[in-house]
Parts: structure tokens; C-alpha cells; sequence
């Protein structure tokens, strides 16, 4: 038995709104003795064989993953990185199976429609995520409680300092003989510990935004957002307080 520590839910530059490298994250894994890691950028894994490659140089055990934006919220598939159409959270979550992922409902109190989603389906409930707030985190704590779902813990990271959030302690029962994706879906599926260090701190949000904007050429997001953090620096002054960044 191996305990290791995971990092879930990281974005590269592959990300609409990321701008890490692959080896810039592997260089802060090996750096924090990070021994899993899972990239998981928004409907592309044009990252994920290189990110792959410098992990097994670095030793740590490399999970490929996608972020698919499905018309009922946000899903996630750990061990799967095939091109899914928006389809249905549902569908996603099929499609996922179908191809021997693991199915992750992240954030679930942000951005998704629950209605829809057939909870008893998902793996596993992301119920601390690091950019959202305390009651979103709440709310995904009992969603998963209710559901009797395995519980993860997600930096959503897309900016460096991001990374240093939160991460799961897993512990892998490696066999002789097996594939060694094996023990780590027995493990993730298992009893892991949640480490949360802290939230990101508010610039996280912003920024990210307008990385989206310049990338997508949208000058009127790039400004709100600009204007955003603005007024949370105006209001903290006015009230004589410290911004949170």
C-alpha cells in the first residue's frame, strides 16, 4: 500500500481561459511531492501526451482527464479524453462510461442544472473546489452525502497559484500483474483524505476571465473584468479594510 498525494482539476494554456504549461505544473508537483496528477482542460487534451511524457520523467503518475461542457453543467472524465459533442449531462456521463472513465460532477452548485443530471450515475462529487465559495462547498458536501458518493477535491486550478490549494491523499494497493491504472481507479474510487490548504484568492477569477477574452477576442469581457477588480479594490479602500488577493 502506497500513500501518494493527487492533484485534480488543473488547466494548461490548452484552456480557454489557462495559461500554465504542462511542465510548469509537473515542476511544481515534483516540487510539493505531488505523486498523481489529473489535467483537466475544457473539451481538449491537446495538452495531455506531453503532460504524460514529463510525468513518467518525473515520476509522477499521470491521469489523462477532460473538462466536457455538457448542456446540464460541467463533467469531468478521469481516464478519458475523447471528443464528446455538448450533449446532455447525462449523455456525458454515458459516453465517459462507454469509453472506461471515471465520471466527476465538479462544482456541482455552480453552473449546472441538477434537475437533470442522474446523480446515482456520477462517480465521484467534487465537494471542495477552490474557487468556489463556502455555501457552493457546502451544498456539494451534502449532495454527495445524500447520494452516498466518493468525495474529491479540486484546485480548478488556471493560474500558478492556483496549485497550491487543496489535494486528495490517496492510498494505492499496487498488484503484481495488474495494470497500474487499476489500483489508482480502485483508490480514487476509495476511501481518500481531503487536504485544504486554502481557497484562490479572489484575482483568480478575473484574471482567467480576461485570459478568456483575449484569447476569444472579446474586448467587453476583457474590460468588465478589468472593471470587476477595480471595484473590489475601491470597496476594500472605502471600507478600510485589506482586498483578499
Amino acid at each position: 500500500m502506497t500513500a501518494v498525494r493527487m492533484l485534480f482539476h488543473v488547466h494548461t494554456r490548452a484552456s480557454f481561459d489557462g495559461m500554465m504549461s504542462p511542465a510548469s505544473i509537473i515542476k511544481f508537483c515534483r516540487r510539493h511531492d505531488i505523486g498523481v496528477l489529473a489535467i483537466t482542460d475544457h473539451d481538449t487534451d491537446a495538452t495531455l501526451e506531453q503532460a504524460a511524457t514529463l510525468a513518467q520523467r518525473a515520476g509522477v503518475r499521470f491521469i489523462p482527464a477532460v473538462e466536457y461542457n455538457s448542456t446540464d453543467g460541467d463533467i469531468v472524465g478521469l481516464f478519458c479524453h475523447q471528443p464528446i459533442q455538448r450533449v446532455s449531462g447525462n449523455e456525458t456521463i454515458r459516453q465517459i462510461h462507454d469509453a472506461g472513465g471515471i465520471a466527476v460532477l465538479p462544482h456541482p452548485a455552480h453552473g449546472h442544472r441538477l434537475a437533470n443530471i442522474d446523480i446515482s450515475a456520477v462517480d465521484l462529487i467534487e465537494v471542495f473546489n477552490a474557487r468556489c465559495g463556502t455555501r457552493e462547498n457546502e451544498a456539494a458536501r451534502e449532495l454527495a452525502t445524500r447520494h452516498g458518493k466518493p468525495v474529491i477535491a479540486g484546485a480548478d486550478a488556471h493560474l500558478p497559484w492556483d496549485l497550491n490549494t487543496c489535494f486528495n491523499e490517496l492510498n494505492i494497493d499496487d498488484k503484481t500483474g495488474e495494470p497500474a491504472d487499476d489500483a489508482l481507479r480502485r483508490a480514487l474510487l476509495g476511501d481518500m483524505r481531503i487536504v485544504i490548504r486554502r481557497r484562490s484568492p479572489f484575482l483568480s477569477i478575473p484574471i482567467s476571465q480576461m485570459i478568456k477574452a483575449v484569447k476569444q477576442r472579446r474586448p467587453r469581457l476583457f474590460f468588465h473584468q478589468f472593471l470587476s477588480i477595480g471595484k473590489h479594490y475601491a470597496r476594500a479602500a472605502f471600507r478600510g479594510g485589506r482586498a483578499h488577493d
